[in-house]
């Protein structure tokens, strides 16, 4: 998974982080997401959860550049995350 960012202005800066898409979606990460959904009032089970990590996880080994979230602001900053 990379995450991009660009932030606007006169000399734009550009940043990239890079995360190994195991430890985004795992069992573990999936329980804490429960956790917090929870607090929000959003009912959704581990299992559900771990269901759409597995369709995530099949997705993106038939499209590798696949972009899950392109966002640009009117300043010209810019986010966006690819699996």
């Amino acid at each position: 998974m990379n995450v991009f960012l660009k932030a606007g202005g006169e000399k734009p800066k550009r940043f990239r982080i890079i995360f190994p898409t195991s430890l985004v979606f795992n069992r573990f990460t999936a329980g804490i997401a429960v956790k917090e959904a929870e607090k929000y009032g959003v009912k959704i089970t581990k299992e559900q959860l771990l269901h759409i990590i597995k369709s995530v996880k099949e997705y993106k080994k038939r499209h590798r550049d696949w972009v899950l979230v392109e966002a640009v602001s009117s300043e010209g900053e810019e986010v966006r995350v690819k699996l």
